[in-house]
């Protein structure tokens, strides 16, 4: 076969490979949700492990493009023996309590060598077709990242609403041996070509040019989509809109350089600079859609200006691979940065703040390289003058930010869950003040401090909601469990002989309610708290364990989908005596997820209630919003609740099918 013919199917194992590599992440990320309690740390951790994946395979590639015999033949058995593994699955591989490090053993354990297969083809392909016609093929590069954003964008609007996760998994796997047989052929043949040219090393100032905007570029993107997960919420569609844009940008760069190559583009970035400190400064109240499309802007603005650097720095076909295993060298670098080491030693989130302050560093100091012989006026403005003024205005409002959150008296905790905050305030004064929780901007309840005041039910839970209302028709001493724990607020309806029990993911958020509020001190009937996912610590639990359960976990910024599946709900109704009650907290900003309940109960013939309710507290207003369940109408009707008709939905979900698409607000 001769090479030079066969662009055209070069280009297609390009994009198949990536459009299965990239296709691969939320897939991953969605099985994996449900064995990690729903956690927001399971896309950025699986973020960064599939840039390790990528400077792995890079090097791989590097390491047979060396064009000796054994590593040609290692790299066929490596596709030979991930092909023998197929169909590939996801199983819970957890070796202890860390969140990051399970997840990374478990994306390992079940996907880590056929990544590395897909992530080697791109520039291994090129390298080969660079070498067969004499030329750099970096057009191919622009395919692997049009594959990659096809595979991106068809999972959360084909792919997820209409398959079950085993059946995505089977398809995948399919495709993953068609891409293997197209891949061992054109590796096959090229080595009886019998060409022999040999990768060039580099000088060490050569590969920092390469290596920086790379980094760069995914600290952008791991910063970014951290912010729009903290502040909207933890949903495959808002994990794969940044990763399109971000792919978009290689896209555009790589494949029509001429369209963009980031040399004045000086007065876009100040438009876009200004959007940013507009969004840190507004924060919560700028509408969801804005953040999304603003975060969006931000991202592809700068990874358009980055990935220019590196188009304008190209190599020869000798140094492809050195150049893509230094490109993918600086991606993983840039994610343990603002992934894991910056949280590790700062407790706000300010990782995106310092990821742009150097982006705008960097920019500037390539633009001035590049003026360097030339240098006057002309060529000192704007770069220069806009570059200080952007610094100095970044600055500023980190460092405004930084007072703003830590003023009062304000204690600020961090864990591989997230960003906890705790802040006090004076008001109301005839209550003695309050003490609020917050995650990111999403409220885990609040508690008066006064008296007299601070056993009082707050937030979704007052005398007046669904729940409070429930609690307060104790007829008898009763056992209540309660998926979520927040600051502890429903153990103040407990009475001497209740037992109430707590599942919480979060062990930060137990030690935060046990040391700063009163509500778990207090409690007048028996407390426990069960630390891990609820819905496995439920499993282990006897069969009518509890009068009432109550699943509080959907008012954050995450919905773990696997607590609201006919699975779970088999779960509750076995942990539920006989007239049990099951009562689910559904407020949420994103999603309508009474549909999810109400499609549960129709096709199981359940009585279903609903209680909306609006509450006003010196934070704002509170809207919450309560499905209740019951294993027939007596349940409902000794609670004093009307039963409701529900209505068939398309929204019933499983373990392996849960798709957010559709109830999304």
């Amino acid at each position: 076969m001769t090479l030079h013919r066969n662009y055209t199917i070069a280009a297609f194992v390009v994009g198949l490979g990536s459009l299965l590599s990239w296709s691969i992440q939320p897939l991953a990320a969605r099985a994996l949700l449900p064995i990690f309690g729903g956690s927001n740390a399971v896309w950025t951790s699986s973020l960064i492990f599939f840039q390790l994946a990528l400077l792995i395979g890079y090097l791989l590639s590097h390491w047979v493009a060396s064009r000796s015999k054994s590593a040609f033949i290692c790299y066929l058995v490596l596709m030979a023996t991930a092909t023998v593994q197929l169909p590939v699955d996801f199983f819970d591989v957890s070796v202890g309590n860390h969140p990051v490090g399970d997840v990374w053993l478990s994306l390992c354990v079940c996907i880590g060598l056929p990544s590395l297969i897909l992530y080697a083809c791109s520039p291994l392909v090129q390298w080969v077709l660079g070498d067969s016609k004499g030329q750099t093929t970096f057009t191919l590069f622009a395919w692997s990242n049009g594959g990659s954003l096809l595979g991106l964008l068809s999972y959360p609007f084909l792919i997820e609403p209409n398959l079950t996760v085993s059946t995505q998994f089977v398809l995948w796997s399919v495709l993953f041996g068609i891409f293997c047989l197209a891949l061992a052929t054109i590796v096959i043949s090229h080595r009886l070509s019998g060409n022999e040219s040999k990768t060039e090393r580099h000088q060490l100032k050569i590969r920092w040019l390469w290596f920086c905007p790379s980094a760069l570029g995914v600290a952008l993107l791991v910063s970014i989509s951290e912010a729009i997960s903290v502040d909207l919420t933890v949903t495959p569609i808002l994990w794969i809109l940044p990763l399109a844009v971000y792919l978009v940008t290689f896209i555009v760069t790589f494949g029509f350089p001429r369209l963009w190559m980031g040399q004045r583009v000086w007065f876009l970035g100040v438009l876009v600079l200004t959007l940013f400190i507009y969004l840190r400064l507004e924060s919560w109240s700028v509408h969801w859609s804005m953040q999304l499309a603003g975060w969006c802007t931000i991202l592809g603005v700068g990874c358009l200006c980055l990935h220019a650097e590196l188009v304008k720095r190209q190599p020869a076909t000798q140094q492809l691979t050195n150049y893509y295993v230094s490109i993918a060298a600086g991606g993983v670098i840039g994610g343990l940065i603002v992934g894991s080491i910056l949280p590790a030693f700062i407790n706000l989130r300010l990782e995106v703040d310092f990821t742009i302050m150097a982006t705008v560093g960097y920019l500037w100091h390539a633009s001035r390289k590049r003026s360097e012989g030339q240098m006057s006026f002309a060529s000192l403005y704007p770069s220069t003058v806009i570059g200080l003024t952007s610094l100095v205005c970044l600055g500023s409002v980190l460092t405004y930010r930084v007072l703003k959150e830590l003023s009062g008296e304000t204690h600020v905790y961090r864990n591989a869950y997230g960003t906890l905050k705790i802040k006090r305030y004076p008001v109301p004064r005839k209550k003695g003040g309050l003490i609020h929780l917050l995650d990111g901007r999403i409220s885990h309840g609040f508690q008066y401090l006064g008296d007299t005041h601070r056993r009082e039910p707050t937030a979704y839970f007052t005398e007046e909601s669904g729940i409070g209302r429930i609690l307060n028709q104790r007829t008898k001493a009763r056992k209540v469990g309660v998926l979520g724990l927040g600051v502890g607020t429903l153990s103040a309806y407990s009475r001497p002989g209740d037992s109430y029990t707590f599942f919480e993911l979060n062990p930060l958020v137990v030690d935060i309610a046990k040391t700063h509020f009163s509500y778990l001190k207090e409690a007048r009937g028996i407390v426990k708290i069960v630390v891990g996912d609820g819905r496995k610590s439920l499993e282990r639990m006897s069969k009518g364990a509890f009068d009432l359960l109550i699943i509080d976990a959907f008012t954050g910024d995450a919905i773990p989908a696997h607590l609201l599946t006919e699975e779970a709900f088999s779960i509750y109704a076995h942990r539920l005596r006989s007239d049990g009650l099951l009562a689910i907290n559904v407020s949420n900003r994103h999603a309508n997820l009474r549909r999810v309940v109400e499609s549960h109960c129709h096709k199981h013939n359940l009585p279903f209630s609903w209680i909306r309710h609006r509450a006003r507290s010196p934070l704002g207003v509170y809207v919450s919003e309560w499905a209740f369940v019951a294993k027939d109408l007596n349940g409902l009707q000794q609670h004093k609740l009307p039963a409701l008709e529900t209505t068939e939905s398309n929204v019933t979900w499983r373990d392996d099918f849960a798709p957010v698409l559709p109830i999304l607000k």
